[in-house]
């Protein structure tokens, strides 16, 4: 069959794909789309039978079942997450973000963690990193502030807390970790950075290193987010059995933190028992700097006030999103990520009102989700004026196209130029 040029549809799921963890113990369909009923299952969404499922649709047969303990991420569900700024705000009301990392010869993960907080909307972005880093950091992202942290071996000392002291005070929420490097001093840096932040945090990369098994958590009570990726994982939660759904909740729940597993289909973990995964992303993210951006995604939102488990949703969705929109050009191997990692405007298309899926509201956890739909191929150009094809692309029938998609009033419309014979 899997040889067959004909186009395969499973029903429910791929024969030789297990339901419950994705596994795939022999021979098994690869399936062109799949359709299940009423909800998705595990298998839908772990590898490594998630490659062999397709697009993946559920179809609604009227089965009167309570919201599962998991679901999958759709844009309906994390649209109205999306911090909408006021007119009466100003920088520091919309959320002030404490980033550090850095170290010689890493100056690039700190920029990128900036670009990317400063993508999601944080109100005052403060970046501490190394000395011998800070100039060339400030100068790639404007915007934010810098502060010079003390250095030895190539990595931030412990003193880097009395020089963020300032900032300590008066963030919403601090992003630590990409960058930072895995001296000893740089891990009590780090564990002392974490004690002394009351509010709202996002550990990534190197600060994931400095937590050894987890047990510097037990003593955190703020709000915290892991980001760590498969690796990282691994070594933070050596003993951790199961699917990755299991694994990502039993270590939220003894961390008392919330988990972002970061891979093919995100996982988010919550503490109390809450589980999402992400189903926006492609392979062409698999490159350096991607995670840095997620993490100054992430920590831009819980500055603006979400909550962990939201913060990790929302950012997962449009970081994956923004990866797929990326790889359009370069090819899908690989992205350009200084620029084409987050989206220039904020929100994303695909969460501003009037826009499908915003119109069609799904529960987490509930059917009908939906797979997002494969790019279509180029056909003929169509003859319809610019703003009637944007109209049908992402409004409802019969109505206006909105402001950010309509064209300006004032455009001159190009004319071209007579030839020379003519009269």
């Amino acid at each position: 069959m899997n040889q067959s040029p004909a186009l395969v549809l499973a029903v429910d799921i791929p024969s030789g794909v297990d339901g419950a963890t994705g596994a795939v113990p022999g021979p098994a369909v690869r399936a062109d789309a799949t359709v299940t009923f009423q909800a998705a299952k595990p298998g839908h969404v772990l590898a490594p039978g998630s490659d062999l499922v397709g697009r993946l649709e559920v179809a609604d047969i009227g089965l009167p079942l309570e919201p599962g303990p998991w679901g999958i991420t759709e844009a309906a569900d994390v649209a109205g997450l999306v911090p909408v700024p006021r007119r009466e705000l100003h920088k520091r009301s919309r959320g002030v973000l404490l980033a550090v990392g850095g170290s010689s010869g890493m100056g690039g993960a700190p920029t990128l963690v900036g670009l990317g907080a400063r993508r999601a909307g944080t109100g005052l972005l403060v970046l501490a990193v190394p000395a011998s880093v800070a100039d060339r950091v400030g100068a790639a992202v404007p915007e934010a502030l810098t502060v010079h942290l003390p250095e030895a071996d190539g990595g931030i000392t412990p003193d880097a807390v009395h020089a963020c002291k300032r900032w300590l005070d008066e963030a919403t929420a601090l992003a630590v970790g990409p960058g930072l490097g895995r001296s000893p001093a740089t891990g009590e840096a780090v564990r002392a950075l974490l004690a002394s932040f009351e509010r709202p945090a996002v550990v990534d990369a190197d600060a994931l290193y400095a937590l050894g098994t987890g047990a510097p958590l037990a003593e955190r009570q703020a709000p915290t987010l892991l980001t760590p990726h498969a690796g990282e994982f691994a070594r933070l939660a050596p003993d951790t059995r199961g699917t990755r759904l299991h694994q990502a909740l039993d270590r939220a729940r003894h961390w008392g933190a919330t988990v972002l597993l970061k891979g093919n289909h995100t996982v988010i973990a919550d503490r109390d028992g809450r589980l999402a995964v992400n189903p926006t992303g492609v392979p062409a993210l698999a490159t350096g700097g991607t995670g840095d951006v997620l993490t100054g995604a992430t920590g831009a939102l819980l500055a603006q006030g979400l909550e962990p488990f939201d913060a990790g949703r929302l950012g997962a969705w449009v970081h994956g999103r923004a990866g797929a929109l990326a790889a359009r050009e370069p090819g899908s191997r690989s992205t350009w990520t200084r620029w084409r990692t987050m989206p220039a405007r904020w929100p994303p298309r695909s969460l501003r009102p009037g826009c499908w899926p915003w119109s069609r509201p799904t529960p987490m956890g509930t059917a009908p989700c939906r797979w997002p739909a494969p790019r279509s191929r180029p056909g003929p150009r169509s003859s319809a004026s610019p703003s009637s094809r944007r109209r049908s692309r992402c409004a409802p029938p019969g109505s206006r196209p909105r402001s950010w998609s309509s064209p300006s009033p004032t455009r001159r419309r190009r004319t071209r130029a007579p030839s020379r014979g003519s009269r």
